[in-house]
């Protein structure tokens, strides 16, 4: 999890990454009005962008 204070060196880059997959998912729905997404069950896709976030914050083992 990102925290104010976070030490680590990375933590601000993680940060917009995940405001950017955050981002595109809204523009895909709302903007683009992806209708291949809207239609997906709403667990799914909570699941499938839950996974990719995740990825996006957990640091990478050195």
């Amino acid at each position: 999890m990102l925290r104010r204070g976070e030490v680590r060196p990375d933590a601000d880059v993680r940060a917009r990454m995940a405001a950017a997959l955050a981002g595109g998912l809204l523009y895909a729905l709302w903007v683009a009005d992806d209708r291949t997404l809207l239609r997906m069950d709403r667990a799914e896709l909570v699941s499938w962008y839950g996974a990719l976030l995740q990825e996006v914050l957990t640091p990478p083992v050195p």
